[in-house]
């Protein structure tokens, strides 16, 4: 067999494991980012270390995005760089199950308990994003340009269906294990806390299979020249200047507005609605269902119209989610309310991503995406942080103080939509120059570039 039909078989055989890997990844990262929040409620958690452990994390994903690319260059490789990463982020469940099982058997006390859960899901969202511009820009190398749209789309629709499932039967599990303490003991607390404890074994159980599959994926060689690296303070400095400054600076607000609220959706539905775990999950399934079902018209426009047009469009939406919840709380009414929050992120969250792979050339796709990332990752630190300190201290609205978090948290979306994202131009076929500045030596002519996804997510609400 020649070289080329070695290669070609490498290829296929890696895109095929690239495609199953999608499978045990959606459980994990479906169980990750669903149910932290409602095993803090489960141990108590106030408002403000629920903003805590939503904030935290994100500053550190952020923080050691900065340097993803460089660490790539640096070892020459960005599989060697990913593959210990997932198998980390695998590791890091473990942790976060024994902590519910340890306060079940009154081995931990909560009070101890919430800041470990804190340090634990730090090190599982740092483990879970850090690799991530590595991760899709050793998969695009991989997929022709031809067939990108159809194999990233099939690919995305498994992972969301398993997620959306691994959703949906977490919650069952954890309602018929709460359910199953009918009086004595165990207690329904005590149940629940072991029913997270095995939730977030599968998880990481899930996530290992996941490292697994990626030792088998190929890494094709990609060489970049010295000159292409700016730094992050060059990114900032240049951002005011131009359209692609304009648009990082509108989604931060979004994420900055939009993780006010997003942490406390579930604390609202869990905590002060008394939802059970069942009708929590049914909400959130929902919302990424009609994220997943909606993508496909959203991408089929924006190839029509371009990545803007549906970002005003999706950005008209985002406003009224939060506010939404405001005038009922029926599970009928909300489950309404999470099928316009699937719509409007599916939309927004494809296209976020598209308009800035269309806003930077390939060489320097790498540092646009980390240092867009770690940029939004900040906006989100400050605005969860914040929206932890003000759940506290806002008056009520309608008879809860979430209400009225909610409330400000679509008023500033709408005025990032008014003041930032009318100033933002289509960039279809224009690659808009980014900054570049002579470097310091450098890893030598195996430096790779990286490129990566971005999703905006708040949980339940959309």
């Amino acid at each position: 067999m020649d070289s080329i039909a070695v290669l070609k078989k490498k290829v296929k055989d890696s895109l095929r494991f690239a495609f199953l890997e999608g499978a045990p990844a959606g459980i994990a990262l479906g169980i990750m980012d669903n149910f932290v929040n409602p095993l803090a409620v489960a141990l108590g958690a106030s408002n403000i270390q629920i903003g805590v452990l939503n904030s935290l994390p994100r500053l550190f994903v952020s923080l050691s995005q900065l340097k993803t690319a460089d660490l790539v260059e640096r070892v020459g490789s960005r599989r060697r760089l990913i593959v210990p990463a997932v198998f980390l982020h695998a590791l890091s469940f473990l942790p976060i199950a024994l902590i519910p099982f340890l306060v079940a058997n009154t081995l931990l006390p909560p009070r101890v308990a919430l800041p470990l859960l804190t340090l634990g899901y730090v090190w599982c969202m740092v483990s879970a994003h850090f690799a991530g511009p590595a991760w899709g820009s050793m998969l695009s190398d991989l997929v022709p340009v031809r067939k990108r749209g159809s194999y990233f789309g099939r690919r995305e629709r498994l992972l969301g269906f398993v997620s959306v499932l691994s959703v949906f039967l977490a919650g069952y599990y954890l309602n018929w294990s709460e359910a199953s303490a009918s009086g004595g003991l165990p207690t329904k607390k005590e149940a629940a806390l072991f029913g997270f404890f095995v939730v977030f074994l599968a998880a990481g159980s899930a996530r290992a299979i996941s490292g697994y599959l990626m030792t088998l994926i190929y890494e094709p060689p990609l060489r970049i020249k010295e000159e292409h690296y700016f730094s992050f303070w060059d990114f900032l400095r240049r951002a005011p200047e131009g359209n692609f400054g304009r648009y990082v600076a509108f989604v931060a607000v979004i994420h900055f507005a939009v993780l006010m609220s997003g942490p406390f959706f579930s604390v609202f539905m869990l905590r002060d609605l008394g939802f059970s775990y069942l009708t929590y999950s049914v909400l959130v399934a929902v919302a990424h269902t009609f994220a997943l079902l909606s993508g496909p018209f959203w991408g089929k426009y924006a190839d029509k119209v371009g990545n803007l047009r549906v970002l005003r469009i999706c950005s008209c939406i985002l406003p009224f989610l939060p506010i939404l919840w405001i005038f009922s709380q029926d599970v009928r009414y909300l489950f309404f309310v999470q099928i316009l929050s699937g719509i409007g992120w599916g939309g927004f969250n494809l296209c976020s991503v598209n308009f800035v792979y269309e806003s930077a050339i390939p060489e320097k796709r790498t540092r646009c995406v980390s240092y867009y990332s770690a940029t939004n990752g900040i906006a989100a630190f400050a605005g969860t942080l914040l929206g932890g300190f003000l759940a506290n201290h806002l008056p009520h609205l309608m008879g809860y103080r979430l209400l009225f978090l909610f409330l400000l948290s679509g008023v500033f979306r709408a005025l990032a939509g008014v003041f930032l994202l009318t100033k933002v131009k289509e960039v279809r076929g224009v690659v808009e120059p980014l900054p570049t500045k002579p470097v310091r030596p450098g890893p030598g002519p195996e430096a790779v570039s990286v490129s990566g996804g971005l999703g905006i997510g708040e949980g339940p609400s959309g």
